[in-house]
């Protein structure tokens, strides 16, 4: 369901049985296991061009897929973090919105070259022409977490990375 519907039902259900709402924004969290069932069927390729794709292309030693130039920027947070944030924000207990991410920036090539590092994948980089949706930057402002929840990302871009190669690893693997 597309964001923007999630947030509409949500306030309309508060407004109409007057009762409490907490949200939390999340961008770009990982692992996405869902892609796990999905490795063989190719379902995955076209849409999840992110980061599990990334690393499942260097697992098996395929190119990995750079929509654009690579220049937009991504920012990632690991699940773990994710979860923190969103148990921390539940037992707040208010309604005030709150986004929970990472703001540590890379660019999509850098991306890549990160994954073809963590995963030792020789694959080569193939650009493919960006989507018109694509959005230049994705980097979440994390200070009403920091303020409201004491919450903040604590596992770095690479370190999370090895920890889904690995398990990504395992799933090919089995």
């Amino acid at each position: 369901m597309p964001r923007r519907v999630e947030i509409k039902l949500a306030a309309r259900h508060l407004i109409e049985r007057n009762v409490g709402i907490q949200d939390g924004l999340t961008l770009e969290a990982w692992p996405r296991q869902h892609l796990a069932k999905r490795i063989d069927d190719g379902a995955a390729a076209a849409h999840e061009h992110g980061l599990g794709y990334l690393q499942l292309q260097a697992l098996r030693g395929e190119p990995l897929t750079i929509y654009g130039d690579g220049t937009q920027t991504r920012s990632f947070c690991y699940v773990s973090d994710l979860v923190e944030g969103v148990v921390r924000l539940f037992a707040r207990g208010d309604e005030q919105p709150v986004n929970l991410g990472n703001p540590a920036e890379c660019t999509v090539r850098e991306l890549a070259e990160s994954v073809l590092r963590v995963t030792s994948s020789r694959s080569s980089l193939v650009c493919r022409p960006l989507p018109e949706d694509d959005p230049r930057v994705r980097q979440p402002d994390i200070a009403r977490a920091g303020t409201m929840l004491g919450w903040a990302p604590t596992v770095g871009l690479d370190e999370g990375l090895g920890r889904t190669a690995a398990w990504f690893g395992g799933v090919l693997a089995a």
